[in-house]
């Protein structure tokens, strides 16, 4: 066997094995160094057929490996990216980072140059050798290709490890280094039909609470009145379990008489609109001293990841006595120093294990009572400010009223998240909410959702500021294969305007041009150069109109909604103050 042949067998026999063990996702982008990866692809394509595999050509491999991060965390199985060598692969690290600290399975498949062409001065080469760091779950260098080689069982073992590795217990990315001996294909050398070899198989299970774990942790929530549960951002790709997860939490809260807090992105809060016991604006209630000393909880019982919300987040760490964090995956989310129990268990069984033990309680009704009242306050008051401003919580209320029942919606970083978190309560059932709460950074929103609107096919829309719109702009030219509805709605207040909610604020010199790095770009029309349909939305109801008309149209469209900076400042500052004075008149 010659070596261009050997170079495609071993490419061919690895990407059939990733694909008998359930990739269906490749995200390529062109280079030389990847040709016997791209030939292979073509020839699994062609074998199984287009039903089975999907090619996503992507040129830029930064917004590659965010679209790929949004097919994985749909999927939950992970999609294979496929970059040549050199630094393509480096620009896959930050939806690397995102995959790890979000336990999202992710495969990066990364050509590279031979052992003696490494630190000789060749030409498109970098040492590739655990280039992630300790942010992959496995790492395998597999050596070039030789004629005589190992055996083809080995290579169907490897890659059974990596989709094993990216999807187990402890889910996340996973590095695949390919060196190429050239020549990488001869075109006067026709390819045999190579003999596949078998592909192992996994099976995994879960871990669940033994009966004296279960009694025991039934009677410590029951020693407990004046508890709360609270659900953080997921932690994992997105889980069919999560309506019957919903519905569980929701009855042991009634069982116990205890309020939840859960954030958009927990995969329960579109579940839980019409509970009585969900606090959606938890983050506005709490920020008065005297209402989150009065509503002081004995107990927390938490899952998923750390809570969005700095107010939530040090209210539970002040008062709590006890903090039982449910971890599925080995992740350790404390960071103030506080949890008293890790559940290493899903959520899911955890909840149904202790539903289906007749739970009971002897409640203290007022416990509960005090925070649906709050809820109600707060909640009126945010109407009346919604009503009375144009700013960006009026703004991402009307985005979640203008979803159909059946839709996605990937909320950005910054304030976007925090906004719909306090803001909104009620999501059409059906709405699946995700975003970046591993790095929590503003990289690859666009990407994102191409990747997990892709793998939904659902109508899907990303509301996100005008820095992360403009950090990832470049993914406007990658979304015209899209053909299912996809819409941009962009907030655009001309630069961070987070940073207005911090004391640097009050820097007299450094804070405007240093934080809030304003810009003069024009949105509309930065998307209407990229092939993108767009529009300016000057006010609520313009909002709602192009929205509701864009949901309807197959392809991406952009809305960008300009907001005053300073007035949406007032009307937080606002509706803090009028939410605390009303509560302390009413019932303190």
């Amino acid at each position: 066997m010659s070596l261009s042949l050997a170079n495609i067998k071993r490419a061919q026999v690895l990407l059939h094995s990733l694909a008998t063990s359930g990739v269906r996702d490749f995200v390529v982008s062109p280079g030389s160094r990847n040709t016997p990866l791209i030939l292979a692809l073509e020839w699994l394509v062609a074998k199984r057929g287009n039903d089975t595999v999907s090619i996503h050509r992507m040129l830029d491999e930064r917004s590659a490996g965010f679209f790929a991060l949004g097919l994985g965390r749909l999927r939950g199985v992970p999609a294979a990216l496929i970059c040549t060598s050199g630094t393509a692969a480096a620009h896959y690290f930050p939806a690397v980072i995102e995959a790890a600290q979000s336990h999202v399975p992710l495969l990066v498949l990364s050509a590279d140059r031979p052992q003696e062409l490494r630190g000789v001065g060749s030409l498109q080469t970098i040492d590739q050798s655990k280039l992630f760091g300790n942010y992959t779950r496995l790492y395998t260098d597999m050596g070039a290709p030789t004629m005589e080689g190992p055996s083809d069982a080995w290579v169907a073992a490897c890659a059974l490890r990596a989709v094993d590795a990216a999807c187990g217990y402890d889910a996340g990315p996973v590095h695949l280094n390919l060196p190429f001996r050239e020549p990488l294909w001869t075109a006067q050398e026709s390819v045999p039909d190579f003999e596949l070899p078998s592909v192992p198989q996994v099976m995994h299970t879960h871990r669940r609470l033994c009966e004296n774990q279960l009694e025991s942790l039934r009677k410590t929530l029951g020693a407990n009145k004046r508890g709360v549960i609270i659900a953080g951002p997921r932690d994992g790709a997105c889980d069919e379990g999560e309506r019957a997860l919903a519905e569980k939490v929701q009855t042991l809260a009634a069982a116990l008489g205890w309020p939840i807090i859960a954030e958009p992105g927990s995969g329960i809060r579109a579940r839980l609109s019409q509970c009585d016991e969900l606090i959606a604006p938890a983050d506005v209630i709490l920020r008065s001293e005297k209402v989150s000393q009065d509503l002081a909880p004995e107990f927390v019982l938490r899952f998923g990841k750390t809570p969005t919300s700095k107010v939530v987040r040090l209210w539970a760490a002040k008062h709590a006595h006890s903090t039982f964090v449910i971890e599925a995956n080995p992740g350790w989310h404390d960071p103030d120093a506080v949890v008293t129990n890790i559940i290493h268990a899903r959520a899911l069984d955890v909840f149904t294990d202790l539903v289906d033990a007749a739970f009971k309680n002897d409640v203290d009704p007022s416990w509960l009572t005090r925070w649906e009242q709050a809820a109600k306050v707060a909640e009126t008051k945010i109407t009346e400010v919604s009503e009375e401003v144009f700013w960006e919580g009026a703004i991402a209320r009307k985005v979640v009223e203008a979803l159909p029942e059946k839709s996605l919606l990937h909320v950005s970083n910054s304030m976007p998240i925090r906004d719909l978190d306090a803001m909104v309560k009620s999501f059409p059932e059906n709405t699946t909410v995700v975003h970046h709460r591993g790095a929590n950074g503003i990289d690859g929103a666009i990407s994102s959702l191409l990747g997990e609107a892709e793998a939904s096919t659902l109508p899907s829309v990303l509301l996100c500021g005008d820095l992360t719109f403009l950090h990832d702009v470049g993914a406007l030219h990658a979304a015209t294969h899209q053909t299912n509805p996809l819409t941009i709605v962009v907030v655009d207040n001309r630069g961070g305007g987070i940073f207005e909610h911090l004391p640097i604020a009050k820097h007299p010199e450094a804070f405007e041009r240093n934080f809030i790095t304003p810009h003069q770009q024009d949105l509309v029309a930065m998307s209407r150069a990229a092939g993108v349909r767009a529009y300016q939305a000057d006010d609520l109801q313009s909002v709602t109109d192009l929205l509701s008309e864009e949901l309807e149209r197959p392809g991406l469209g952009v809305i960008v909604v300009p907001t005053d900076r300073k007035l949406n400042t007032e009307a937080h500052r606002r509706l803090w103050r009028e939410v605390e004075e009303a509560l302390e008149r009413e019932w303190l």
